[in-house]
């Protein structure tokens, strides 16, 4: 599997450059993220023993590790020395889309930080909100819009 690791000025530049042209002859296949963190071991631990991802790979010595469930990947990298960091910010949610958003509520809101309840939403979709042991946040909504 080959990645492409960009960094902020060149993601940047990539971005302009799709915005110039607006168009991109590219075939997505799926995205990673990779989230940044200071306890490595903790993250994972929470997505694994909690969410019911798999551990893929850790690597204390490089500070990287992998979690995936499904067709899910996520990465997680401890900050280096080149990029700032006090703690882990994310300027958004991340969305899980499960078959049985219910059964996880039930079987995961009293091990989590809630954020919000789950509820059906005026936009048509059931969901609820966690934060994870970094206090990103997560949305666990089903995969089909509920009908009204």
């Amino acid at each position: 599997m080959n990645y492409v690791l960009l960094d902020p000025a060149a993601a940047q530049l990539f971005v302009m450059c799709i915005v110039k042209t607006n168009r991109l002859d590219m075939k997505l296949m799926r995205i990673s993220p990779m989230l940044y963190t200071k306890q490595l071991r903790k993250t994972v631990d929470f997505y694994t023993n909690v969410l019911g991802f798999k551990c893929e790979a850790i690597s204390e010595e490089y500070g990287w590790a992998s979690v995936q469930k499904n067709s899910v990947t996520i990465m997680f990298a401890q900050p280096n020395e080149h990029m700032p960091f006090d703690k882990p910010t994310l300027t958004g949610s991340i969305y899980l889309y499960p078959d049985n958003v219910d059964e996880i509520w039930n079987n995961i809101k009293d091990k989590v930080t809630v954020c919000y309840p789950i509820e059906n939403f005026d936009y048509g979709m059931r969901e609820f909100g966690i934060m994870d042991k970094q206090w990103l946040h997560a949305s666990i909504r089903p995969r089909n819009i509920i009908k009204k």
